[in-house]
């Protein structure tokens, strides 16, 4: 298994084990899980691919009575890098998921942190946030003083 392979199965079973944390906190069983993935980057970015494939890969290895679903979002902050390209963004993902149940975020990027971590309220109050994909001087503060979990995993 390569490096990135390894890293991709790791940030997934990080997903899990918070969810896990959440779920036997609450002490009610939900039917299906729920994840929303915010990628700061595009969907076609090779990086992107191999995390999506090494997300769908732990997943489908769970339990086969687990059901799960995963919602994937890509901000493109790249290409769109403006605080109104950011700002719609936030609008859009407010109007889709408010009325959603939503149990844990997945944050891949540096760009998604923030961006997650300011909205969870929004559409998923007090669910943890797992963030990965950042370089080692990404400062994991962001996640404090938000009154819900929030940890993640230097790729």
């Amino acid at each position: 298994m390569s490096a990135r392979a390894c890293r991709c199965a790791l940030f997934g079973i990080v997903a899990l084990f918070w969810w896990s944390a959440a779920w036997a906190q609450e002490g009610r069983p939900s039917s299906q899980l729920r994840v929303l993935a915010i990628y700061s980057g595009s969907s076609t970015l090779a990086a992107n691919v191999a995390v999506e494939e090494g997300i769908r890969s732990v997943f489908s290895g769970a339990k086969r009575t687990s059901r799960y679903e995963i919602y994937e979002e890509y901000r493109d902050a790249q290409r769109f890098p403006d605080a109104v390209d950011e700002q719609r963004f936030i609008d859009a993902l407010d109007a889709k998921y408010r009325d959603q149940t939503i149990d844990l975020i997945m944050t891949i990027g540096p760009e998604a942190v923030p961006l997650a971590v300011g909205i969870r309220e929004r559409i998923a109050p007090g669910v943890p946030v797992v963030y990965g994909g950042h370089s080692r001087g990404h400062p994991a503060s962001v996640c404090g003083g938000r009154g819900a979990a929030c940890g993640g995993v230097e790729i």
